[in-house]
């Protein structure tokens, strides 16, 4: 699996963005989920709704000249007990 999206943030630039409209979240820069053979990603966990995710994460990455669609599309989930990880096989941060 190639890491074929880099997003021109780290991940504390990219929690500041993201807390103003979340409760909780931690951004992860090294998850790795169901079938990537130990590849890592981007992962996003929280346990707000993921609409919420969603939208601000879409504004972020336009901000910052990225086509929201190329990132969301490759969204996955996996449950961490009360969390949610989102994660993005493919994606990961410029740090």
């Amino acid at each position: 699996m190639n890491n074929d999206i880099i997003i021109p943030t780290t991940a504390a630039a990219l929690e500041d963005e993201l807390l103003g409209y979340l409760d909780d979240l931690d951004v992860r820069t090294d998850y790795s989920g169901r079938g990537m053979y130990g590849e890592t990603c981007l992962g996003l966990v929280t346990s707000q709704p993921m609409a919420i995710l969603g939208w601000r994460f879409a504004l972020v990455l336009d901000e910052l000249g990225l086509d929201p669609y190329e990132v969301l599309v490759k969204a996955r989930t996996d449950s961490m007990g009360y969390d949610t990880i989102t994660y993005f096989p493919g994606v990961t941060l410029a740090e």
